[in-house]
């Protein structure tokens, strides 16, 4: 007689929803812990645009590159603010103490 092979059961509808809820609650929070670190740290960026490469010993682009870099930057600082206003810094497992609210 060969050996019994082990059957796999199929996740029941209930489980498959609950993966699916579980992914989606993970992907929201990295994507908002993402999007609030970006926001923290673009506006460093805004000072090489708004000095312009001229005086970091680069070819000068025309005044509507340089417009059109600073309006990108704006756009996506807003963008990053927008989906990462939720997110809290202290309360992911606790390393920074109890957030009050």
């Amino acid at each position: 007689m060969p050996p019994a092979v082990p059957r796999l059961n199929a996740p029941s509808p209930s489980q498959i929803a609950d993966l699916l809820r579980r992914a989606a609650a993970g992907l929201r929070t990295g994507v908002r812990t993402l999007a609030f670190w970006i926001a923290v740290v673009l506006p460093a960026a805004y000072l090489p645009v708004l000095i312009g490469p001229s005086l970091l010993s680069i070819s000068t682009p025309t005044a509507t590159h340089q417009s059109l870099a600073l309006l990108g930057l704006l756009v996506l600082h807003g963008l990053c603010i927008v989906l990462g206003h939720e997110h809290s810094p202290r309360s992911r497992r606790g390393r920074c103490g109890p957030v009050a609210r």
